[in-house]
């Protein structure tokens, strides 16, 4: 019992690091693209596109990587009952 409840606790902890690291780049990412330079010349106007472009695919990656979080929520409210609360909490950040 005490080694199913250290495996929770482990479980949880490993959650809340993977939901902070994805808000955390999240962040980063509106950081990054929240500018109001429009670019003074095609060159200044190509580097914003780029940066975008970036921007856009790391999202998609992180997008996927939340997606797994959230199914691995889903296993997580089967198996810790008295945690759902709290998992549900964290989710909710992020979503």
């Amino acid at each position: 019992m005490h080694k199913a409840k250290l495996a929770a606790a482990l479980e949880i902890h490993a959650f809340n690091r993977d939901i902070d690291d994805i808000n955390d780049r999240i962040n980063e990412k509106a950081v990054a693209v929240s500018t109001d330079d429009l670019g003074k010349d095609l060159a200044g106007v190509q580097a914003l596109q780029r940066k975008q472009e970036e921007v856009e695919r790391d999202m998609t990656a992180l997008q996927a990587q939340l997606e797994v979080e959230l199914l691995f929520t889903n296993e997580l409210f089967l198996v810790l009952g008295k945690a759902i609360h709290h998992v549900h909490q964290i989710t909710k950040k992020v979503v």
